[in-house]
């Protein structure tokens, strides 16, 4: 500094900025005076570009994935290089040095801020040998400029080494994609039809391929080699145009896997396999007491190819197995020259018919083609009545079974009078004895009688007179008793039916009363009675006709009634000449103790299905079998439908205004009339939210499960639940099984979609878990024309196993993982109308490992079904845990393509949901081996968990949870809650990092509030933020992360305290309050709402 002027200039030549970037220089300047004042010089250095710029390593060496299929290269970035330099601002150039290496010219380098990208611009191909090897090229940087090449001091190179990854970009190629055979429809199976070999130039398992074929119904199969064979006969006649077209799917074993087709096109050419069968109508009329008379001209068809000769001309005969009847009053004549020379027959009466012998004749006729392939069908011929016997003096008992809030008007049925005839109602008439009795109506014309809905119980009598203007016959007495009773709607709610075919009610219900116990009814009730308990009573709620196809083609069945001379049935539709389809009989019965407790409807149906082959025994006939809720499905030997309640069973008191049709059984001198009672029942999501409106309004008997306690309280009623059970209605979710154990809980609804969920805790590696099928083998008098419907899921070699059964469904799906580990697993089984999932653990673990290819196969599998018929609606009987309280039924006689294990569990059982209901598994209608709670789970926890906690995490990582609301040391401290003022919040930083694949979060809240934040986590650039909050009264978890998702459950302001649960699964969000039972709990399951994405 010069002292004189202050002028501060440098000392010493080249100062440096990467040194000493700035001085602070202290000035004092002195007056003449000798006072002094002081001052601050800062010097701040100027950056000039006088360092070179380094690479942050010398070399780099990277993995990346080929260029999918032919290219072009989507110039995405491979490798982001970075350098750094002393001086302040840099511009940095990159770029790949040329002819440095193997490969340069495969590569760019495009500068972006302060870091170069590198990227392909030319297709990398792992099945080029010269690629497969790797590139290694050098790459440079400057910070001259794009012109600074040429100054070596301002540049630095590094070496970059690339290898590729093989990815899965060429699908496989058949050798051949089409093929033309021709073969016999009759061709044996196991014969090679064609071969088609594919080949693939990917590497490793992407090169691995598996085949498989499409077509004719799974007629075919294909081996690891592609030759295709024949598995099933073919059927020329069930195949469009005689040619079955065939897809030969070959597909590798990369991710994403990639197929491609061949077509196999085969010719059939027919051989004699099609009985001919007679052409309709078979139903014909001939009026009593005619001469001999021509009923009808019979002709037939035939499927097979008439030109082969395997068709006409055909020939007729009446079967020697007909009747003794039918052979003396029915005659056939051959006719070869009838319908154009394909051969006819003449039916025809041989002498006057007598309808009181016999009211109509099934009539079997053979039916022969020209190559002596034959079939019986059978014609029936009713006997028109005719007037021709005159009445006497009847009495009529009616059994009227009302519930407490009538239909209206209830029918008695016709009155009776002593008259074999039962078509001659229009030469009746029809009138009171003495005045007409005001709870009564008659009909003069017909003879029908009506009751009011408000008909008093006791008994009734009723006095009528009947004229006969054919016969001349005037007032002739006909009285009739009416014995009503109240059927108590406990009773209505805890029945359980069984259907028989070829009976009708009044074929079953003659010469039954309710005293006597006689007829088939009657032994068929004692039968019951004993097969259940002697001391237990069988009521009778409801018979009615049920339509069935009784022409089945693949069903013969025994007339044991066939000679029995029947009274016939009067009704509105006879007298009006109106002919019924055959039909069987619905019996519905509830069974209660002498104390009038009724026993539950699911283990009535259960014990009634195991011990059908000996009810069968009592009614001698073959029965044919519909599922649980009457649509219609397979034949089995007995149908027993379990009639699902609308409401708790035990709250019937509080519903009286049950109002049903009533359904009239008439068997002339006696008639049944009782409430009809539908299969069918509501699907779940229209019914749940009344069941809870139901429950919650009043305590009634059985508000409360378990032995718990209900109260009455302002938000409504509460229970107060013993130990061991939890939630709003005490239920409790848990039970143990030593290997040898079962129990029964209600099937599910038919309804689709279904959902059912569980979890379970075991070491065992083969063990029943869930079985809902047939209990028994099927009736030897009938015979299957499709697999029985069943669902069993499983566990086979640790790996869960979900089998489903049906009339177009055969399916086995696996998840491949183990899941006996000793931890908690859960398994999620959904069917809908597009087919089925099984999942693991709502896919959360092992999500790192596959989230960037999309591919969630290590926990959950799906399969897609052409129809979802019959697939839970014909599936009688409970819903079986555990085990099976039976042997499991044999696949090949249920004709199923898997068999269930029988090994039943050995573990723990929790949280069983039914579309998202808990069910109860505390009291269950029927158990065996099997205790409540997870004895292997809290033997782990030594000292105990105290009253408030229980014991967690399987027996590896198990722990004392306790329950909200308290913690500490055996949970015998409270937590402290906060109030929350408004514009209030609160800040945490959490000690531990949480998994962000699988998340629990938890609190309590008690709020009237509608809106508002209640928690949200943040990665700390805020990136992801996972948050729960409310809207609009709804509690809703939402995460951002990449997207938005959403997932809410109703219900929390209200001004009570409630425990709010939220869970993340990977991309699987859960959120529930309270027990989260029910309305109470939702989920966002992508895994299954994505089902099939990308499925032929």
């Amino acid at each position: 500094i010069n002292g004189d002027s202050g002028l501060v200039t440098t000392a010493l030549c080249c100062l440096d900025r990467e040194i000493t970037p700035f001085y602070n220089l202290q000035v004092i300047a002195t007056d003449g005076g000798g006072l002094k004042g002081t001052g601050t010089v800062v010097v701040r250095l100027a950056d000039v570009n006088d360092n070179s710029p380094r690479l942050i390593q010398p070399l780099w060496e990277i993995k990346v994935v080929e260029t999918w299929g032919a290219g072009p290269s989507d110039n995405s970035t491979l490798l982001k290089l970075s350098a750094r330099d002393q001086d302040s601002h840099n511009h940095f150039y990159y770029r790949v040095v040329p002819h440095s290496g193997w490969g340069w010219q495969q590569f760019g380098v495009r500068s972006v801020g302060t870091v170069g990208e590198l990227f392909a611009n030319q297709v990398l191909d792992y099945e080029d040998p010269n690629h497969r090897r790797g590139f290694r090229f050098m790459v440079q940087v400057t910070d001259k400029g794009i012109n600074g090449w040429e100054d070596a001091r301002h540049v630095d190179a590094a070496w970059v080494t690339v290898h590729l990854i093989d990815v899965n970009d060429n699908p496989p190629e058949f050798l051949r994609d089409n093929a033309r055979i021709t073969i016999r429809e009759d061709t044996p199976t196991g014969t090679l039809l064609a071969t088609f070999t594919a080949q693939d130039i990917d590497a490793a398992e992407s090169g691995k391929i598996e085949y498989k074929v499409s077509g004719v119904n799974d007629a075919l199969e294909v081996d690891e080699s592609g030759s295709v064979r024949l598995l099933q006969s073919l059927d020329r006649e069930a195949i469009s145009s005689n040619v079955a077209m065939v897809q030969v799917i070959a597909k590798d074993k990369g991710d994403p896997p990639l197929s491609a087709t061949a077509t196999l096109s085969i010719t059939l050419t027919d051989v004699n396999d099609c009985s001919p069968h007679l052409k309709p109508p078979l139903r014909f009329h001939t009026r009593e007491g005619s001469r001999p008379t021509r009923l009808a001209m019979l002709t037939a068809t035939d499927d097979d190819v008439w030109a082969a000769g395997n068709g006409p001309p055909f020939k007729f005969a009446l079967d020697k197995s007909n009747t003794q009847a039918v052979l003396q009053n029915i005659k056939l004549h051959y006719r070869m020259q009838l319908d154009s020379g394909r051969g006819g027959a003449e039916l025809w009466t041989s002498r006057p018919l007598d309808r009181e012998q016999h009211p109509h004749l099934d009539v079997k006729i053979t039916v022969t083609d020209n190559g002596g392939l034959s079939s019986t069908d059978i014609v029936s011929i009713i006997v028109d009545d005719e007037n021709d016997n005159r009445m006497k003096p009847g009495k009529k008992t009616v059994f009227l079974w009302k519930t407490r809030s009538g239909a209206g008007e209830m029918s008695l049925g016709r009155i009776w009078v002593n008259d074999p005839d039962d078509w001659d109602a229009h030469d009746k008439q029809f009138q009171w004895a003495r005045e007409p009795n005001p709870l009564f109506s008659l009909n003069n014309e017909t003879g029908f009688i009506k009751a009011n809905q408000n008909l008093p119980n006791g008994r009734h009598e009723l006095q009528f007179v009947v004229s006969d203007k054919h016969w001349g016959q005037q007032q002739v007495s006909a009285n009739v008793s009416v014995d009503v009773r109240l059927l108590h709607p406990e009773a209505i709610i805890h029945a359980a039916a069984i259907t028989m075919v070829h009976l009708t009610p009044a074929q079953l219900t003659s010469g039954w009363t309710p005293k006597n116990k006689g007829g088939y009814l009657g032994h068929l009730i004692t039968s019951i009675s004993r097969t259940l308990g002697e001391s237990l009573i069988v009521e009778l709620v409801s018979i009615y006709s049920e339509a069935i196809d009784a022409h089945s083609s693949n069903t013969n069945f025994s007339h044991a009634y066939a000679d029995t001379k029947l009274q016939p049935i009067n009704s509105e539709e006879r007298l009006n000449h109106r002919n019924t389809t055959p039909s069987g009989v619905c019996l519905w019965v509830a069974v209660r103790d002498t104390s009038g407790h009724y026993m539950n409807p699911t283990r009535l149906q259960g014990l009634l299905l195991l011990n059908s082959h000996k009810l069968e025994k009592v009614v001698r006939t073959g029965v044919k079998v519909k599922g649980s809720y009457g649509s219609s499905g397979i034949t089995t030997p007995l149908t027993l439908f379990y009639r699902n309640k609308n409401y708790p069973a035990s709250a019937a008191s509080s519903h009286p205004s049950m109002a049903l049709n009533m359904q009239l059984v008439d068997a002339n001198n006696t008639a049944i009339v009782t409430p009809l009672i539908h299969h069918s029942r509501p699907c779940w999501k229209n019914y749940a939210p009344n069941l809870y409106m139901a429950s919650n309004d009043h305590c009634v008997p059985g508000s409360c499960l378990n032995g718990g306690r209900c109260i009455n309280t302002q938000e409504g009623n509460r229970c107060i639940c013993p130990g061991g059970s939890w939630g709003r209605e005490c239920k409790i979710l848990t039970r143990s099984f030593e290997g040898s154990g079962w129990i029964w809980v209600e099937p599910p609804t038919t309804c689709l979609p279904t959902q059912i969920s569980l979890r379970v805790l075991t070491l065992q590696t083969s063990a029943l878990l869930l079985y809902y099928g047939p209990m028994t083998s099927p009736s030897k008098k009938i015979g299957l024309r499709h697999s029985t419907p069943m669902m069993a899921l499983q566990l086979q070699n640790g790996k869960p196993e979900l089998i489903l059964q049906g009339e177009e469904i055969d399916h086995k799906l696996v998840v491949d993982a183990t899941v006996n580990d000793g931890e908690w697993h859960t398994l999620h089984v959904i069917l809908n109308h597009r087919g089925a999932v099984l999942q693991l653990d709502y896919c959360g673990k092992g999500w790192q490992d596959h989230q960037h290819t999309q591919d969630d196969s290590h926990c959950v599998v799906r399969k897609v079904w052409k129809s979802s018929r019959g697939i839970l609606e014909s599936i009688p009987g409970p819903l079986q845990i555990g085990g099976t309280a039976h042997s499991i039924p044999n696949a090949d006689t249920h004709r199923w393509t898997y068999q269930p294990t029988s090994h039943k569990l050995h573990g723990c059982i929790d949280s069983i949901r039914v579309n998202q209901k808990l069910v109860d598994i505390g009291s269950p209608p029927l158990a065996h081996g099997s205790k409540v709670r997870c004895g292997m789970q809290e033997s782990m926890c030594e000292d105990g968990c105290g009253l408030r906690g229980h014991c967690t995490g399987g027996i590896k990582n198990y722990e004392c949870s306790c329950d909200p609301g308290w913690h500490g040391k055996g949970c015998r401290n409270p937590t402290m809650p906060v109030r929350v003022g408004l514009g209030s919040y609160l800040n945490v930083a959490l000690s531990f990092t949480p998994n962000p694949f699988v998340l629990h979060l938890q609190l309590r809240i008690r709020t009237r509030q509608e809106q508002g934040l209640l928690l949200l986590l943040a990665s700390q650039q805020r990136q992801a933020i996972i948050k729960l909050e409310l809207q609009e009264g709804s509690v809703c978890m939402v995460v951002n992360v990449m997207s938005s998702q959403r997932v809410c459950v109703m219900g929390v302001s209200d001004g009570t305290w409630h425990v709010v649960m939220a869970e993340r699964h990977g991309d699987n969000m859960l959120i529930a309050i309270d027990d989260g039972d029910d309305w109470r709990s939702n989920q966002s399951l992508i895994n299954i709402d994505l089902v099939f994405p990308n499925v032929n």
